[in-house]
């Protein structure tokens, strides 16, 4: 259900229902109940009472007040990082980098962005900072997914993730504060470009796809 919610088969707006998904896939209603909850945990649908599960369709006004948090702590834990940071991390978050610039997935490079900044984040020795952060890197995921349309980013982002990891190794920190807020600052962009075009979508006479019900 995640990965369809990713890809689009279920689109923002689209409803839920949890007999249709119990009889695709071959199971009972409790799990497919415990996995809207872990879906709704995530940020990826709404459970309401009355009108069941519904894919989030997140606002411009979400998007930029989830990405502006996101800066400030990403921000705090990256300069706490810098002075503490050796090496041998270094050198592994650049086998980051050149890793997800050879994927051919999105979810492969997905889960190597995640790992870059988690580990990134956790040289600072913050552990209750680093939490906060991954608890809202999780919840905005799938702003991610909505701005990449599933799609492995250009060579734009690897050059944001080389910029953020040559400022720490020259321990620069306001270069890397400046590199972070510009990664983070392009993602929020192109995520309410996306969502731009889906409104525009549903505007049209063959958008009606984006609210109907799924089963």
């Amino acid at each position: 259900m995640r990965q369809e919610i990713y890809g689009g088969f279920y689109p923002p707006g689209a409803r839920l229902r949890q007999s249709a998904l119990a009889a695709r896939f071959g199971v009972s209603t409790t799990p497919v109940r415990e996995a809207l909850s872990a879906l709704q945990a995530e940020g990826l649908v709404t459970v309401d009472p009355h009108r069941g599960a519904v894919v989030v369709q997140p606002t411009p006004e979400d998007v930029r007040e989830s990405f502006a948090i996101r800066e400030v702590l990403e921000t705090l834990a990256l300069e706490s990082a810098i002075p503490l940071i050796d090496n041998v991390e270094l050198d592994r978050l650049q086998g980051y980098i050149r890793e997800m610039q050879g994927v051919s997935t999105y979810e492969a490079w997905a889960q190597l962005n995640e790992t870059f900044h988690r580990e990134l984040y956790e040289s600072s020795r913050r552990q209750r900072l680093c939490d906060l952060i991954e608890s809202l890197r999780l919840s905005s995921q799938h702003f991610i997914h909505l701005a990449l349309s599933g799609r492995v980013p250009g060579p734009d982002v690897d050059a944001e993730h080389q910029a953020i990891l040559d400022a720490c190794r020259a321990r620069n920190i306001q270069g890397a504060r400046a590199a972070l807020h510009r990664h983070i600052d392009h993602t929020a962009q192109r995520t309410l470009e996306h969502l731009a075009d889906l409104a525009t979508t549903e505007g049209s006479p063959d958008g009606s796809r984006l609210t109907s019900d799924s089963t």
